[in-house]
């Protein structure tokens, strides 16, 4: 049985039905002239660009080759823009406690705006390698250790080479690196099986707290390293004053000057503490 449908037409679809039927053919060529005209500028730009590739290929392939092969001053523009390779000086022994022995060796980067850390290995034919991560900071030359060695050590392996690109490390490194160090006293073994005892102060002096601070000690003698020792500051907060005693228990010489020096990476972001709130705070509820 058929059902009976009504649809109800408003007077505007039917003017709109009514527009489009005469209009049919008329929007179908509109349609595809525009299909036409999009094509043609499409193709025109692209032969338009093979032209002009084509008209300047020989200027360009003679730049490239001047630029890879000729004298040009962009390359050494470019050079300037890699870090130059770590200094590295000869491995330095003095005798330790117990037949052992302390290694240090110079390392320096004469690089402005890069930072290498690495890792690095004593290494010898009668010694247990042992490998610690190191880092020199730009423009620093400063020593790596290895106290303590059972052996002979005979070079230095560093590995895991990482440069990292530092923007204005100057202003970086005046702002995080403020340490005092004061009040500097040695006291020489008085009898036998007594140790010698270097006490100092250091005081952090940035508004960083840091999680580890590494100190060095070079002890001379008559101008010439005699020892050297290393302690790592844990939790070093700003504003800290904290005493440090360093204890020798072999026989030292007479002692005429020493050199105490901090150690810290200030662009590394890991070893920078978070600010602790102040104990003192009025807490209301």
């Amino acid at each position: 049985m058929p059902i009976d449908q009504n649809y109800n037409f408003t007077d505007q679809e039917l003017k709109f039905s009514y527009w489009y039927v005469t209009h049919k053919l008329l929007i179908k060529n509109i349609y595809i002239i525009f299909l036409c005209l999009a094509s043609f500028l499409i193709w025109f730009y692209v032969i338009w660009q093979l032209v002009f590739w084509g008209l300047n290929y020989s200027t360009e392939n003679y730049q490239i080759n001047k630029l890879i092969f000729g004298d040009n001053l962009g390359l050494p523009a470019i050079n300037q823009l890699q870090p130059v390779a770590l200094q590295i000086g000869d491995p330095a022994s003095l005798i330790s406690e117990d037949k052992r022995q302390d290694y240090f060796i110079e390392i320096s980067n004469n690089n402005r705006n890069w930072l290498a850390t690495f890792d690095y290995t004593f290494t010898g034919s009668d010694s247990a390698a042992h490998t610690r991560p190191g880092f020199v900071l730009p423009l620093e030359k400063k020593y790596l250790m290895d106290l303590g060695v059972v052996g002979v050590v005979s070079d230095l392996n560093i590995s895991n080479l990482k440069w990292q690109r530092i923007y204005n490390p100057q202003v970086i490194y005046t702002d995080r690196f403020k340490f005092k160090v004061e009040n500097t006293g040695f006291s020489s073994a008085v009898g036998t099986g007594d140790p010698s005892i270097l006490t100092f102060y250091i005081t952090n002096d940035s508004a960083f707290n840091y999680w580890q601070v590494g100190v060095s000690a070079f002890l001379y003698s008559g101008g010439n390293v005699a020892s050297v020792n290393y302690i790592v500051l844990e939790q070093f907060i700003a504003g800290e004053k904290r005493q440090v005693q360093l204890n020798w228990n072999t026989k030292l010489p007479r002692i005429s000057n020493i050199e105490i020096v901090p150690e810290v990476n200030v662009f590394d972001e890991k070893n920078i503490m978070p600010q602790l709130a102040p104990t003192d705070f009025p807490i209301t509820l």
